[in-house]
């Protein structure tokens, strides 16, 4: 995908690259998406605004959060995928996972980093669920309390090469942590740990720096449990 192209350009280029990055990383038999944002650092005054083709125009989120409560991704799962598919899931047929693809759009990153919380650090009380509101649309997030055991980590001078993938849904984590709220975080360069709260760092020695630009979507996978790989 082109550096800096517009969000119509880069939509559909980006869904489709990141469609088979899915289905090699997860296995995956079928992504389906259902979200896609672009962020950037505001000046002040400045609003926030919606555009067709669920193409969402933010700020970066400096508030800790994990993008979707348990009852949410429920919700999600039945609004967004076939009839067909939801009854498999509910006959216990078919794994799903809610993932968000993040990527620098503003290389090399270091105005407003994403930032992710190690997991084992974040325990459940740590998260409130709240509503939030956009123009046709009510959703449940967790909001992060603080606690001073949390562990943050951010990739230094990120670019966008290096993909962030998060997890914020599995109906049948395995030997991953069993929890619908956990989340997982790689890049390119094969870092893999497990997280769960996310926000936008402000840095003090980030002033200089390209002002941030990324992109974020948001998809379903779907398995059929007994062909998953």
């Amino acid at each position: 995908m082109a550096e800096r192209a517009t969000p119509k350009d880069a939509l559909e280029c980006y869904r489709s690259e990141i469609a088979g990055l899915l289905h090699s990383r997860f296995k995956t038999e079928t992504v389906v998406f259902y979200d896609c944002i672009f962020r950037k650092r505001a000046q002040p005054g400045s609003t926030e605004r919606s555009e067709p083709d669920a193409v969402i125009k933010r700020r970066p989120a400096t508030t800790a959060h994990v993008d979707q409560t348990t009852e949410d991704s429920l919700s999600t799962v039945e609004k967004y995928l076939s009839p067909d598919m939801v009854k498999q899931y509910r006959n216990g047929k078919s794994r799903i996972r809610i993932i968000n693809a993040w990527r620098v759009l503003s290389n090399p990153l270091d105005d407003y980093p994403l930032a992710f919380c190690d997991y084992f650090s974040v325990e459940k009380e740590d998260l409130v669920a709240a509503t939030q509101s956009r123009p046709g649309d009510d959703f449940d997030i967790y909001y992060v309390t603080h606690n001073p055991e949390h562990r943050w980590y951010w990739l230094s001078q990120q670019t966008a090469e290096e993909l962030a993938i998060f997890k914020t849904f599995d109906s049948h984590p395995g030997n991953e942590p069993a929890c619908g709220y956990m989340c997982s975080f790689y890049t390119s360069r094969l870092i893999f740990i497990l997280v769960i709260p996310h926000a936008a760092l402000s840095r003090p020695d980030g002033s200089g720096a390209f002002t941030r630009e990324s992109v974020e979507v948001r998809c379903l996978l779907v398995n059929t449990i007994s062909t998953e790989g």
